[in-house]
Order: structure tokens, then C-alpha cells, then sequence
């Protein structure tokens, strides 16, 4: 059945298939060619439709298929070292890759990175409610002097029931048996009850294995300084000469309160009296939403009578309104740096007339969505390196990382996008590669009947960008000059 002609153009049809589109006519044509050739030489009528009895000829159509797969080979070898050739768009697609990767794995190595970068998820401490003096409304600086608290803590008012005030140092202190100074906060016995869900392992109580006060351990110190050690809990070290005893330790990197503090120390309120009577601190509320004034819904207040015994109005904030969301930030900054582009760069990418020899749809689909995938590979960029250097330079959650966060971020969006238009007005709008062989063309004084610039060439033979020196009315900005496809055979395959 295989020694007939038409059986013998139908292998080589098949094999045909194996071919690359772009070659696959001309392939057949050169080996339809060959096997008139041979049947020829056989003696082989080209139009009979008889067994001609020759196995050299269907052994001729059978080698097309060798033949058809190595060019298939090599067009795949071509293709991919095209994809990673210099100024190949597929180059720049798996470097900005290469870049989120290379940031995720940053982020990764940042300690208090997965809790910060998470703030909306909810945690125990979320209902607790932050009291502030007017205008103050999430300010880090203490602002409720204890003579207040101490009023407030003796009020029989329901929403004021189980109020806790701590206060900072503010100043490190050495602590026996550890290197350096550490950051001391103190707090009322009711902190214990307030925090006592966001401490692990499972805090004690003032039972008799504790000898003076008891205090928390942020979990930076309890890492470094105890290195995880759960059997810590109960045990007794001196902080300014006093002695403490462990009591529990906060579950993430932060606390959950204003302030740093790497150790709270839980003080009676007659000591805390000694210490900061004439202090200001940080009153927490475990709930008081009902009698919150709401004439402002963004800024509850509650009316509450001083020492003095004049009334003041305190701002309230919960913990979870106050903590700063990462990603709230990077779409602010990059809000910014949106309406910073275009003082830094012109939008415009140039003059592009459509080319009435290639599918301008396609062309003009194919330029915008490779600039609309090198943002969205800027972007997660430009997120996780500033966070995770927030995150390292300053600690983690405070005003201080949000500004250096917000910082960072504009200033990476701003120069990316910046350089994403840059190199997009660089490309051919055909193949998107890197324009290359620049050479300058014309004199400046010849700009009123001629332009002058530099002239940019894609080496697929797709066309040349005309850049004018000087911008006039009639040539303002760069130009694009498609050339027909029959010069693409001048040039190197595309």
C-alpha cells in the first residue's frame, strides 16, 4: 500500500506537521521537489496511481520525518536562546520575576515580617480600647496622668471597670545575667488579666512560686536572651535591683500596646504611685462602646471627669483601628507616586502609525499588555522589599517603620514606573525587543525642513525609531517607521 505516489506525498504531508508553521511550505514544496526527482530517476510516471515496486521511494518519504523533527528541534533551541537573548523581552520578564522572588525570600527572613504583614487578621487583643487626651488619637506619647487613672479605677461606672495603666521607661536598663540594656515598661495588676489571651505558654499567677512582682517577656527577648525556653516561666531575675518573677510571654514579635518594651513589670497601684505620680501613661479600657459619644464616627470620644474635677473628653481608638495596615500604606504610596509620574517623565510612549501590512490589533494588544506585566511585576516588588526593611531597620508596627515603609515604597514605585516607560519607548512595538545600532542622523540646523536626532533599529527588521534632538511643532516626539516585511530578510530571523 506504501509503494504508490500518492501514498508518498501523503507521508510527506504528515510529516509536514513537525515542521514550524512559518517554514512548513516552503519545506514541502523543496521535498516535493526531491521526490519528483526520484521518481523520475525510477522511472516512475508523476501522476500514475500504480504500485511502482520501488522501496527506495517510500524509504526517500519515510527520512522527511527526520528530516521535519530537527528542524522542530532547533526551533525550539532557537526560540529559547532568542527568549534569553540581551534585550529580549522574555529576558526582562524573568528578571522582574527573579526580583519578586528574590524579595519574597527577604521578607521571609524578617522575624516579625508575618505578623505585621497580616495586621487584619483578627487577635485577641482586638476589643481592647486605647484611651487618649483630645487630639491625640493614636499618638505614641503617653498622655493620661495616673492621678486620673487612679480616679477613674475607683469609679463605680461600669464602662470603667477593669481600666489598666502602664507606662515605659524611658531609658534602658541592664538586667542581671543578660548583655546589654533592655526596654522596662510597668503596668497595673489588671494588665495581666487584660493581656493574659495574647501570652504563651500559659501564664501564672501570684501564687507563692512568685517572688516579688511579676513580669512579661516580649517574645524578641524570650528568642534571643532565653532561647524558647518554656521552663522559663516561674523563674526569678533582677531588673534595677528588684526582683521578678517570670510570668508569662507575649505570643508575636510586638506588643500589642503602644510602646517598646522588651519586659513589663506588673506594679501594684500604690507602687506605681511612687513611681510615676506625677507621670503621664496609657490607660487601656476592655470595652466601653456604649457609652461612646459617636457625633464623629472616625474619632469616638467618652466625657469623663478629671481629678481635678473639671470634665475632658478622651479620645478612644481600639487596638485594632490603631495598628497601621502594611498594604493600606503601599497603596497610599503608590497613589503618590502615581501623581509624581508625570513631573518626572513624559507618559507618552510616541508616535506609532499603524502599519497597514501587519495585524495592527494584535500588535497594538501585545505592546500594552507586556507594559501592563511589568508593573504588575514592579508592584509586589516595590510591597515586600520596603516592608521587610521596615521591618528590619526599625521595629516592627511603630509610626517609625510606617514612614520609612510609605518612604521606600513611593520612591521605588516612582523610579520603576518611571523606567518601565523608559524602556517600553526603547522597543520595537512588533517583537518587543530592546531597538539597538542607535546612530545619529542629521544636523541640528536642518530641523526646519528635516529633523535631526538619533535613529534607533530593530534588529528583526521590523522598522526604526526616529528620536528628534531637538522637539519641534512638527516633530515632537519620537517617531516609529514600520519598514514592509521583505526586509526582514536582511536582517537576522526575528
Amino acid at each position: 500500500m506504501l509503494d504508490r505516489l500518492p501514498i508518498s506525498i501523503a507521508i510527506l504531508r504528515t510529516a509536514a506537521l513537525l515542521v514550524p508553521g512559518c517554514r512548513r511550505v516552503e519545506w514541502f514544496a523543496e521535498w516535493e521537489a526531491e521526490l519528483w526527482q526520484v521518481a523520475r530517476a525510477y522511472g516512475v510516471a508523476w501522476a500514475s496511481t500504480e504500485p511502482h515496486g520501488h522501496a527506495e521511494i517510500t524509504a526517500f518519504c519515510l527520512g522527511a520525518f527526520q528530516d521535519a523533527l530537527a528542524l522542530r528541534l532547533d526551533s525550539i533551541r532557537y526560540l529559547w536562546s532568542g527568549r534569553l537573548r540581551a534585550g529580549s523581552p522574555w529576558r526582562l520578564v524573568m528578571t522582574l520575576s527573579a526580583f519578586v522572588i528574590a524579595a519574597f525570600v527577604l521578607c521571609l527572613g524578617a522575624p516579625a515580617l508575618r505578623q505585621v504583614a497580616w495586621k487584619n487578621l483578627p487577635r485577641p487583643t482586638d476589643s481592647l480600647v486605647l484611651l487618649s487626651a483630645e487630639n491625640n488619637l493614636g499618638a505614641d506619647a503617653p498622655t493620661i496622668p495616673f492621678a486620673d487613672y487612679r480616679r477613674w479605677a475607683a469609679d463605680s461606672s461600669p464602662f470603667l471597670q477593669g481600666l489598666a495603666f502602664y507606662r515605659p521607661a524611658t531609658a534602658s536598663v541592664r538586667i542581671e545575667g543578660l548583655p546589654g540594656k533592655r526596654h522596662i515598661g510597668y503596668a497595673s495588676p489588671s494588665m495581666m488579666d487584660i493581656l493574659r489571651l495574647s501570652l504563651k505558654p500559659n501564664p501564672i499567677g501570684g501564687h507563692e512560686r512568685a517572688k516579688g512582682p511579676l513580669a512579661l517577656l516580649s517574645q524578641r527577648i524570650w528568642r534571643q536572651d532565653f532561647h524558647a525556653d518554656a521552663h522559663v516561666i516561674g523563674q526569678n531575675f533582677l531588673v534595677n535591683d528588684q526582683l521578678v518573677t517570670i510570668a508569662g510571654i507575649a505570643s508575636g514579635d510586638d506588643w500589642p500596646v503602644p510602646g517598646q518594651m522588651d519586659i513589663v513589670v506588673i506594679e501594684s497601684d500604690a507602687e506605681l504611685a511612687k513611681k510615676f505620680s506625677a507621670s503621664t501613661g496609657f490607660v487601656l479600657a476592655p470595652a466601653i462602646r456604649p457609652a461612646l459619644h459617636v457625633e464623629d464616627p472616625d474619632r469616638p470620644s467618652v466625657l469623663i471627669r478629671a481629678a481635678s474635677g473639671t470634665e475632658m473628653r478622651l479620645e478612644c481608638l481600639s487596638l485594632a483601628q490603631r495598628r497601621e495596615n502594611p498594604r493600606s500604606l503601599f497603596l497610599f504610596a503608590l497613589f503618590l507616586a502615581c501623581l509624581a509620574l508625570p513631573a518626572l517623565t513624559p507618559l507618552p510612549l510616541g508616535d506609532y502609525p499603524d502599519c497597514p501590512h501587519s495585524t495592527t490589533a494584535y500588535v497594538y494588544l501585545k505592546r500594552w499588555s507586556f507594559l501592563a506585566l511589568k508593573c504588575a511585576l514592579i508592584l509586589p516588588t516595590a510591597f515586600m522589599t520596603p516592608l521587610a526593611l521596615s521591618c528590619r531597620l526599625t521595629t516592627a508596627g511603630t509610626a517609625a517603620a510606617a514612614y520609612l515603609q510609605i518612604s521606600l515604597s513611593f520612591l521605588a514605585l516612582l523610579f520603576a514606573f518611571r523606567w518601565a516607560l523608559e524602556d517600553q519607548r526603547k522597543r520595537c512595538p512588533t517583537c518587543l525587543r530592546l531597538l539597538s545600532h542607535p546612530a545619529l542622523v542629521g544636523h541640528s540646523s536642518h530641523s526646519f525642513l528635516a529633523w535631526s536626532g538619533t535613529e534607533l533599529l530593530c534588529a528583526g527588521g521590523h522598522g526604526f525609531l526616529h528620536i528628534p534632538e531637538h522637539p519641534t511643532s512638527w516633530f515632537s516626539t519620537q517617531r516609529w517607521l514600520p519598514l514592509n516585511a521583505s526586509w526582514s530578510e536582511l536582517f537576522s530571523r526575528a
